[in-house]
């Protein structure tokens, strides 16, 4: 693994209970359940994000996945890339528990390939575009105990955060995605009202 991804990987450890954990439900006497997947891939150049979130009985999920190569052709440098994103998608099997979550669907996504070609320092890049669909299943298994944590926000509720980080794996666009280089965090937020 490179020292940036590693760096990078490192980091997003760091500063996952600032910027990975969503904000708190709107509503009083709520709760908001997440669980975020980053899959990174140490022989592959596959990565994989996951946002899956419930709240208020409607359960969506979020995954952007990229793929590329790279290789020096006839004095070019050619690179191809694949974007499929797909945001808002609708869920039914999904399974939250900080000691352990799934969530399996079907994903539709809409998709990116970029070809690009650089030749004396001079790029050129086409862009083709498509749709798709696959069969996404992830799994969350905590490697460490939960955290909790209590606040009181603007209008006096009472926020309870429970938050856990977690190994994966995982099935996407036929391939398998997991491993050491992947991190996940499981989060719970439940608010409550201060008149409950």
């Amino acid at each position: 693994m490179s020292r940036l991804r590693r760096t990078l990987l490192v980091a997003g450890i760091t500063v996952a209970a600032s910027t990975l954990i969503p904000p708190a439900p709107a509503s009083a006497d709520s709760v908001l359940e997440h669980a975020h997947a980053l899959f990174q891939s140490n022989d592959r150049h596959v990565s994989m994000d996951v946002d899956v979130t419930r709240q208020d009985g409607s359960t969506t999920i979020d995954v952007e996945w990229s793929d590329h190569e790279c290789a020096e052709t006839d004095g070019a440098y050619v690179c191809d890339h694949v974007f499929r994103n797909s945001h808002g998608v609708p869920v039914q099997d999904f399974t939250f528990s900080l000691a352990g979550t799934t969530v399996s669907a079907q994903l539709p996504y809409q998709e990116i390939r970029r070809h690009c070609r650089t030749v004396e320092e001079q790029e050129t890049c086409t862009e083709e575009y498509g749709n798709g669909e696959t069969t996404i299943e992830v799994t969350w298994t905590p490697n460490h105990e939960p955290e909790h944590s209590e606040r009181v926000d603007e209008s006096g509720r009472t926020v309870l955060t429970d938050r856990v980080v977690t190994a994966l794996s995982g099935t996407a666009h036929g391939l398998g995605h997991g491993g050491p280089s992947s991190v996940g965090w499981l989060t719970r937020i439940q608010t409550v009202d201060p008149t409950a």
